[in-house]
């Protein structure tokens, strides 16, 4: 082995640049522990305390400075809030009027007999999930209607005085369809049974044919079949083209000439929330076991859907402009941390010469930042409730806020304080004490 490689294997490789400073660093701790004193420590406490001084120095440049993460959180939460508050207003509107209503129709209404009866409703008011169900079918214009009383009983075999269209429906269907008379009373399910020839008025007939009241007990004449009006429909909830006409019970159909058992019948049924879509897959099994092909069923569109439909773009539109303004945010802590990094250098090198580590630097530069994100998440989560409270109540629905957005806005706020002051701080930590006191 040569001189020269014994002695390059004698001489160790030499330190990097981190390892010397470590080492250094590690020499003069040690030193000062030889000579009693203390290595310098930054507890938790002093340091909150610090940045919140330092934060609380000049409290319009902080208010302003925070405005970026303020609009980033408020926008989100006011987004978010008014779009669940929306899309819940839309959805109990829409429970309310279709959303639990099933519609079966025959596809072959001339297919005898007809797969829609009285029979097939009280099958489909066995289903777990039926409130009530009831048959309905338009019997169409009637050209001979005559309006009669007890007191004056005109020649049904005159000229007619008006056409209007006829509708045939069960109790069931009025019930379903939330009929609700002005007078009188609706026929039930005796009168359908013993084929009573009853009939109702909706509430444009009945103004058509001059009938305000009952009282007198006023029939009509349809082709040649008197029929006693018992009441005066006013309003419902589904089927409002009833109001148009004339309303019978299906056993009083046969006794009406020219009218058949052909016609495009229907069953509607009201179920209870969530069972819409269930019933409109067990309804045509349960109306004709053998021929379920035959049924269909119009189905509401499930609210869920309807929901994700209305908030979902605006909601998602919303939001990236919350993010945006979240960056935005998060550069304005930065630049401004910076330039107060710049302003204090002198006062960053007293704190270095009298013992400081470059890590109690940063700590408290990043605890400020963070401190500056804390102060805009909670201006920015108070401007948001404050704006879904006020938009909800002029609109009318039930504000709908979740908590958990509510406690985390503030967190988000506070991580975009820390990011914001990481660079700040890393050129904090590397300001010499000898040069920020020479200047």
């Amino acid at each position: 082995m040569s001189p020269v490689t014994r002695f390059q294997r004698r001489i160790p490789p030499g330190p990097t640049r981190t390892s010397s400073r470590r080492a250094r660093r590690r020499d003069a701790t040690a030193a000062l522990t030889r000579l009693g004193v203390a290595p310098s420590r930054l507890p938790v406490r002093d340091a909150l305390r610090e940045a919140a001084l330092n934060v609380a120095r000049a409290p319009l440049r902080t208010v302003l400075t925070s405005m970026g993460t303020v609009l980033a959180v408020g926008t989100a939460i006011a987004t978010i809030g008014l779009a669940d508050s929306a899309s819940g207003a839309v959805s109990d509107a829409f429970n309310q009027l279709r959303a639990t209503t099933v519609t079966f129709t025959d596809n072959n209404p001339q297919q005898e007999p007809p797969a829609l009866t009285e029979a097939g409703e009280k099958s489909l008011d066995r289903l777990h999930g039926v409130v009530s169900s009831g048959l309905l079918w338009n019997l169409g214009n009637n050209g001979q209607l005559f309006t009669v009383s007890r007191i004056s009983q005109p020649d049904p075999t005159g000229q007619a005085t008006a056409s209007l269209p006829m509708t045939a429906a069960s109790p069931g269907a009025l019930a379903t369809a939330g009929a609700i008379t002005s007078t009188g009373r609706l026929y039930d399910e005796g009168m359908d049974h013993r084929h009573d020839l009853v009939a109702l008025l909706g509430s444009a007939a009945a103004s058509q044919l001059g009938i305000s009241s009952v009282a007198l007990s006023p029939a009509i004449y349809v082709g040649g079949v008197r029929l006693t009006v018992i009441g005066i429909v006013h309003s419902t909830t589904l089927a409002s083209e009833v109001l148009l006409g004339v309303i019978i019970p299906p056993g009083a159909v046969q006794a009406i000439p020219g009218q058949g058992s052909t016609e495009t019948r229907q069953i509607i049924v009201q179920t209870a929330p969530g069972a819409a879509q269930l019933i409109g897959r067990q309804g045509p099994y349960a109306l004709d076991p053998y021929q379920p092909s035959r049924i269909s069923a119009a189905v509401p569109i499930d609210p869920s859907h309807l929901r994700n439909q209305v908030s979902g773009p605006v909601t998602s539109l919303l939001l990236a402009v919350a993010i945006v303004a979240l960056v935005v945010g998060v550069i304005a802590i930065t630049n401004t941390t910076l330039l107060s990094v710049i302003q204090r250098r002198p006062e960053i090198g007293l704190r270095r010469s009298v013992g400081a580590a470059p890590r109690h630097i940063a700590v408290l530069i990043v605890s400020e930042a963070a401190l500056i994100g804390v102060i805009g998440g909670l201006i920015g989560t108070s401007t948001g409730v404050l704006i879904t409270a006020t938009v909800s109540a002029s609109k009318g629905w039930e504000p709908v806020l979740d908590p958990a957005l509510i406690l985390s806005a503030p967190l988000v706020s506070t991580i975009a304080g820390l990011i914001a002051g990481l660079y700040p701080a890393w050129r904090a930590s590397r300001v010499s004490p000898i040069t920020a006191l020479e200047r």
